[in-house]
């Protein structure tokens, strides 16, 4: 798919429904122009697709301790197999966007969320932040 073409290809509308979101987990694409749907879920512990917004209809798939807990563990090898696990499931549920986590979150508890995010120091914690684990 020529990216360039592509664009040229759209119409102003097709490109601003690109920034927008279809349902609560679906973003739009450009059937015309072979451009899929794209599905995205949470996942900063593992894949979490629910239903709607409604946390109670899920479907199944692996929890994971928080990424501070696992990166506590000083185990690269560990982290690896987690995310390798995160990704077949998404793969089996067609996820195309994992939404997390965060690297350097917010700093103020105030603001919440901040389980999402890995730490504000990553790089002191594993010394390796430019290099993929």
């Amino acid at each position: 798919m020529n990216i360039d073409q592509l664009m040229k290809d759209m119409t102003l509308e097709e490109k601003v429904k690109l920034l927008c979101g279809k349902s609560s987990w679906y973003l739009n694409g450009v059937e015309r122009l072979g451009v899929p749907e794209i599905l995205v879920t949470d996942g900063p512990h593992g894949l979490r697709l629910s239903e709607g917004l409604d946390p109670s209809k899920t479907s199944p798939a692996t929890t994971l301790p928080v990424e501070a807990g696992i990166a506590a563990t000083w185990n690269t090898k560990l982290v690896r197999e987690a995310a390798a696990m995160v990704g077949l499931e998404c793969q089996h549920y067609n996820v195309s966007v994992l939404l997390g986590p965060g690297v350097n979150g917010k700093r103020s508890p105030l603001g919440g969320g901040e389980i999402l995010n890995i730490t504000q120091k990553i790089h002191t914690c594993l010394g390796r932040l430019p290099q993929p684990l």
